[in-house]
C-alpha cells in the first residue's frame, strides 16, 4: 500500500423527524410519523484523491402504527412503514411492515409473537468512501428481509429476563469480504438467514448501576455465490466457520 496515502471527506447529514399519537377510544392507539434525511457527500482532494466528487440524496419516510388492547391481558401491534430516496443515482422504493401479539399470563410473566419487515438502506461510506483497504461499491443495493421471534418476559423485582427464538431471511444482506491475497475488503450483497435461542437478562442495580448477560445459540449462514464454477454455488454455507 502507499505509505503516503491519504483521503479527505466531508459529510453533512440535515434530518426531519416528527410523529403524533391519537388515542381512538379506550382500546385504540394510533402513531403516524413522517422523517426525511438529506445526506451530502464530498470527497475532497488531498494525496490519494485525484478530483473531488460530490453526492447527494434524500431519503423519505412515512409510517403508521396501530395498538390494540383486546382485553386486560391480550394486546395486538400492527405497523407500516413506506421507505423512498431521491437524488443523483438514487430511486428506490420500499413498504415494509410489521405485526405483533402480546399475551400478559400474570403480573410478571409475558409472553409474544412477532413477524417484521426489515429494510436498510446502503451508506455513502459504502458506495464512495475510500482508504487504502477499502474499494467502494458504488452498485451495491439496500437489503431487505423478514424476521420472526417468539418468545418469554419476566420482570422480577430488578431483574428483566427474557428468553427467544428467532430466524430472520435477508435478501441482498450488506456483507464487508476480506480478501486476504490483497490486504484490502470490499462490500457485497449476499442472502443470509439465521436461527437461534437467547436468553437474557437485565439487572437494575442500585444508585447508576445496571447489568446485563446472555447466552445465544444460533446458526447463521449465507448463500455461496459469485463463481459459477464453484461447485457450491447457489448453496448455504456457514458465516462463521
Amino acid at each position: 500500500s502507499d505509505p503516503l496515502y491519504n483521503t479527505r471527506e466531508r459529510n453533512t447529514t440535515y434530518d426531519l423527524d416528527t410523529q403524533r399519537t391519537w388515542q381512538l377510544g379506550e382500546l385504540t392507539k394510533l402513531i403516524a410519523g413522517f422523517d426525511a434525511d438529506h445526506e451530502i457527500y464530498n470527497s475532497l482532494l488531498a494525496h490519494s484523491t485525484k478530483a473531488s466528487e460530490k453526492y447527494s440524496r434524500n431519503i423519505w419516510g412515512a409510517f403508521v402504527q396501530a395498538e390494540h388492547m383486546h382485553d386486560d391481558r391480550n394486546k395486538t401491534i400492527i405497523g407500516a412503514r413506506e421507505t423512498w430516496t431521491t437524488g443523483a443515482n438514487e430511486d428506490y422504493s420500499n413498504f415494509s411492515a410489521s405485526g405483533s401479539f402480546l399475551h400478559k399470563m400474570d403480573k410478571e410473566n409475558n409472553w409474544y409473537a412477532s413477524i417484521a419487515q426489515s429494510f436498510i438502506m446502503t451508506t455513502f461510506a459504502q458506495m464512495y468512501g475510500s482508504s487504502n483497504q477499502a474499494i467502494p461499491a458504488r452498485d451495491l443495493k439496500p437489503q431487505k428481509g423478514v424476521n420472526y421471534e417468539i418468545g418469554w418476559k419476566q420482570n422480577h423485582g430488578g431483574h428483566t429476563w427474557r428468553a427467544a427464538i428467532f430466524h430472520m431471511d435477508i435478501d441482498d444482506n450488506i456483507s464487508a469480504k476480506w480478501n486476504t491475497s490483497k490486504d484490502l475488503y470490499t462490500y457485497t450483497n449476499e442472502d443470509f438467514r439465521n436461527t437461534g435461542i437467547e436468553l437474557s437478562c437485565d439487572i437494575k442495580g442500585s444508585k447508576a448501576f445496571s447489568y446485563n448477560y446472555g447466552i445465544t445459540w444460533q446458526n447463521p449462514e449465507s448463500k455461496l455465490g459469485g463463481n459459477p464454477s464453484n461447485a457450491r454455488n447457489g448453496q448455504w454455507a456457514s458465516s462463521f466457520g
